[in-house]
């Protein structure tokens, strides 16, 4: 089982999967973290999440930082 769950394939598909995954989260995240795009910016969600949706800070924030983050680890694979 353990075999099957690290088994890697010696294709592109999985590289072309998280380069389009990433492309598409990338702005997202530029929109939440910077405000790129038309987005709010850090403090403009910050307020949003906190404030409207009611979500503790550190949810919000880590919220933030996924998108943002994760897109980047996504295209660097």
């Amino acid at each position: 089982m353990k075999h099957l769950i690290f088994q890697t394939n010696n294709t592109w598909t999985g590289t072309l999967l998280r380069w389009a995954i990433g492309l598409v989260f990338i702005p997202h995240g530029l929109q939440k973290t910077f405000g790129l795009f038309g987005g709010m910016g850090w403090a403009g969600t910050m307020d949003l999440f906190t404030e409207n949706l009611h979500l503790p800070y550190i949810v919000a924030c880590t919220v933030i930082l996924v998108e943002f983050l994760g897109s980047i680890s996504l295209l660097l694979g």
